[in-house]
């Protein structure tokens, strides 16, 4: 990857999907086991588990809004007619800039 391309919009989006989904990865399977080994009651673990599912889809969720066109605004997730994806665009769906470039 080019130096020119290391801080554009798109990296930004696509590391912070990488990151959320090995959160989740962890959320979903490490932590029961842990809490499993740890000895603590089902019923504590389900609520250990329910708020980090909860906080991960909340975290995800504002993330990929809040990264945007730096021209118009856009989410980079969010398509035509408002249809929300799990990965960036390369080129913005609303102005089509090049959201490779550096901002």
């Amino acid at each position: 990857m080019s130096k020119n391309r290391r801080n554009s919009p798109y990296v930004k989006a696509c590391l912070f999907m990488l990151c959320s989904i090995l959160c989740g990865i962890v959320a979903i399977s490490l932590v029961p086991m842990v809490l499993a080994d740890l000895g603590l009651s089902p019923d504590a673990a389900g609520w250990v588990e329910a708020s980090l599912g909860a906080t991960w889809v909340l975290v995800g969720g504002i993330g990929a809004f809040a990264i945007r066109c730096p021209m118009c605004g856009r989410s980079l997730f969010k398509r035509r007619w408002s249809i929300h994806v799990p990965w960036p665009a390369e080129r913005c769906s609303k102005c089509n800039y090049d959201l490779t470039n550096e901002t």
